[in-house]
């Protein structure tokens, strides 16, 4: 027969966890806890990273339109800077300091505007690179730049008479 002190014995060492087990436990909590909060920070520095590149895409879209609508599109290298508060590209801003390196804050983005000698078709090529986080990081755009063609002026000492225009053949039905 077993005794009432055995029943009770096994009886309490079935009814909770042992402080080992407690332990174990908490490790393996912690462990999982921290994977997931490294996890976390990993996601937001990628999320990061990349809404600063997409700015940087836009800066760069925004520097070829204005290159593009200036009265002249030359040859060369063409510099300037973005500021937070700015919404276009600031060519006023010098942020090159003596020795010729890039000294910005960390938000600013600076741009440069390396454009080539007129193809062919008259295109510029050009290449667009925005840097930001004290240069560290860049985007570059390769394009071809298009001059904004001004129209002729027109003269004031020249009447301007319209010129009668060929009327159209008539319409015979036929289609060839």
């Amino acid at each position: 027969m077993v005794s009432r002190r055995q029943t009770s014995d096994r009886a309490r060492r079935q009814r909770g966890f042992t402080l080992l087990e407690v332990i174990v436990a908490m490790v393996l909590l912690a462990f999982g806890i921290t994977g997931a909060l490294a996890a976390i920070s990993a996601c937001l520095r990628t999320t990061e990273a990349a809404a600063e590149y997409s700015r940087g895409a836009q800066y760069a879209q925004q520097v070829v339109a204005m290159l593009e609508r200036g009265t002249t599109l030359d040859a060369g290298t063409q510099t300037g800077a973005f500021n937070d508060q700015s919404t276009g590209p600031d060519e006023s801003t010098d942020n090159t300091s003596t020795d010729g390196s890039v000294n910005l804050p960390m938000s600013d983005y600076a741009w440069t505007a390396e454009i080539s000698q007129p193809n062919d078709s008259g295109l510029y090529p050009a290449l667009i690179t925005i840097t930001w986080r004290s240069a560290t990081r860049q985007y570059q755009l390769r394009t071809l730049l298009r001059p904004h063609q001004l129209p002729a002026p027109v003269s004031p000492s020249a009447p301007s008479t319209p010129t009668p225009s060929t009327p159209a053949p008539p319409n015979t039905g036929r289609t060839s």
